[in-house]
Parts: structure tokens; C-alpha cells; sequence
């Protein structure tokens, strides 16, 4: 399985010392430009996934935040320094990339799902619609920094390192709503450096949203897995459509900072939150803003189930 220690990707890691590289990309990263997170989590690996079929499977073993991040940074690094340099632009030419072939074979390579979740805020009375972003703060995370992204987005991973706990939090309703709590609440991350373990079904905010999912007032779709072309990561691409009375409820006190960068959500006091749910807003960020490409799938895909979603 390719790592990150390979030859052909050392050859794209900066000194650590006279004539000695630095072992691994996180190793460079963490000693030379560190964001504020930027802790070696475990997760949950992809190992196997089928969503076309009439029984949608997804395969998962353990993992840790780092090795993934050793490979798909390492591979993203080499082809922005090809480009650089002005050098072609061909699978030939990059040799840590041809070494990792297939993009799609998840065996050669150690591969993490980020849940990329747009979410929408229905209002049914009016029947219009509005959509919050997120913009990453390059100095607080490792991947998509000076980016929209929608929001919530976050790794399917543990919230604790028991074991007991892992199990439990096997889940991706679970990792969704601990999202939710981060990004539009702004509680601290579960982030799976700890032992403490979440008691769901006491849990508020879980609670809630769980009620108003099985009440059909929130919707969960998923348009299928997506790759980072240029990182090679994975995005679980969905949407969570949520009626304008349960988000107000449950979100009324949205943040505008949280740990990972900025909300946007519109500044015009006359509207709802978000942005208006139309082509405009649609085209003006998947087109002409600098947003990632699980972000701008989610929209555009949003945008062309629209009338399923609504």
C-alpha cells in the first residue's frame, strides 16, 4: 500500500537538516507551517464502496487522520509544483501519481470520506430556500484553507479513542450531527482525541434533529462519492434540506467564527439566512468564487435535483 515514505515522494519533501528530508508531508507540515488543528485523529478507512446499486455499501476499517493526509497532500503538492515550474502536465511526468494508478482502487491506497453535507434551509410557507457556506481559514486547517466549502464538512471519524466508544460512533448520521454542533454552533470538536464518550440519546441538539429527521422536517439525500482530483480525496456528497422552522429553532444563534474559519451567510438583515437558493448564487460559487470541488459538487448537484430536494 503507497504511504507517503516512498521514494518518488520524499523526492517532494523540503530539508529537515543538511542533506536529511523530512520523513513524512505531516512531519513537514507540523514542524515548518502547522495549522491550528492539526492532530493525527484516528478515522474510519474506506476500504470498498457500491452506492449505484439497489443496496448501497460502504466497507470501513480503521485509520488515522495522518496517513491519509501523507498521501493525498503529498500527490496534491507534486502536481501544484509540476505547474509551477511550467513542466507538462502528464501522468508521465509525476511520479508519485503514476505510482499510485487507479484513483478509484481504495486498496492501494490509505482513503478517509469527508461528508460534504449542503445544507438548506426551506421555507415552506414561501416555498423559497437559502444555503450557508463556509469559508476555511488557511491557518486553522490542513486541507481546502482559502476555500468555500458548504457546510457542515468533516471526516467520518470517532469521537473518542475508546473502543467502545468507536463503535458507537460508527455511524454517519452521528458524525453528521457532531458537525453541525462544530461548524454552526461552534462547540468544540469531538475530534477523537480524547476518552470521553457522547451519550446520544441525552444529547440535546442530537435529540432534536433526530426527532425532526424521523418527523420528515429534515431530509438527508446523498448524490453519491466524489474524488479531489487534485488531492485524490473522497467526498460523500449530500444535502440536508431542513424546514425554516426546525433551523431557526436549532440554529438561531449561528456563528460567525468557529474553529475552522468563517460562515457566510448572507448580510442582508431583510433576508433569511443563507443565500437564495437560485442559478445566481449557484453560478456565482461553483463558477467565479475559489470553492472546493466537494463544495461546488454538492451545489451544482443540489441545484440540479432542486425540485426532488424541495
Amino acid at each position: 500500500m503507497i504511504t507517503g515514505a516512498e521514494a518518488e515522494a520524499r523526492l517532494l519533501l523540503p530539508l529537515r537538516s543538511p542533506g536529511r528530508q523530512f520523513e513524512s508531508f505531516t512531519a513537514a507540515v507540523r514542524y515548518l507551517d502547522r495549522p491550528t488543528l492539526f492532530e493525527n485523529r484516528p478515522t474510519f478507512r474506506l476500504l470498498e464502496a457500491g452506492l449505484s446499486s439497489a443496496n448501497p455499501r460502504l466497507r470501513f476499517s480503521l485509520g488515522t487522520y495522518f496517513e491519509m493526509i501523507d498521501v493525498s497532500q503529498a500527490v496534491g503538492y507534486e502536481l501544484a509544483s509540476a505547474m509551477m515550474a511550467g513542466h507538462p502536465l502528464s501522468i508521465d511526468q509525476l511520479a508519485f501519481r503514476s505510482l499510485i494508478g487507479d484513483p478509484f482502487d481504495l486498496q492501494r491506497r490509505p482513503t478517509q470520506i469527508a461528508v460534504n453535507a449542503l445544507t438548506i434551509r426551506r421555507d415552506p410557507r414561501s416555498g423559497t430556500a437559502t444555503f450557508v457556506l463556509h469559508w476555511r481559514d488557511p491557518t486553522k486547517v490542513a486541507i481546502g484553507g482559502g476555500l468555500y466549502s458548504v457546510m457542515p464538512v468533516g471526516v467520518f471519524q470517532p469521537s473518542t479513542v475508546d473502543p467502545w466508544g468507536q463503535r458507537v460512533d460508527f455511524d454517519l448520521w452521528r458524525n453528521l450531527v457532531r458537525e453541525f454542533s462544530e461548524e454552526f454552533l461552534g462547540m468544540p470538536e469531538h475530534d477523537g482525541s480524547s476518552g470521553a464518550q457522547i451519550d446520544y440519546e441525552m444529547w440535546p441538539l442530537y435529540r432534536t434533529l433526530t426527532s425532526a429527521r424521523d418527523a420528515g422536517r429534515l431530509r438527508v439525500h446523498c448524490f453519491g462519492l466524489g474524488i479531489d482530483p487534485l488531492g485524490l480525496g473522497l467526498d460523500l456528497l449530500t444535502a440536508v434540506v431542513i424546514d425554516s422552522d426546525v433551523f431557526d429553532a436549532v440554529f438561531g444563534d449561528l456563528v460567525r467564527v468557529n474553529a475552522e474559519g468563517h460562515v457566510i451567510a448572507n448580510n442582508d438583515p431583510n433576508t433569511a439566512v443563507g443565500f437564495p437558493f437560485v442559478q445566481e448564487s449557484v453560478d456565482r460559487f461553483t463558477k467565479a468564487e475559489p470553492m472546493g470541488p466537494g463544495g461546488a459538487a454538492c451545489l451544482a448537484l443540489a441545484w440540479r435535483h432542486r425540485h426532488t430536494l424541495l
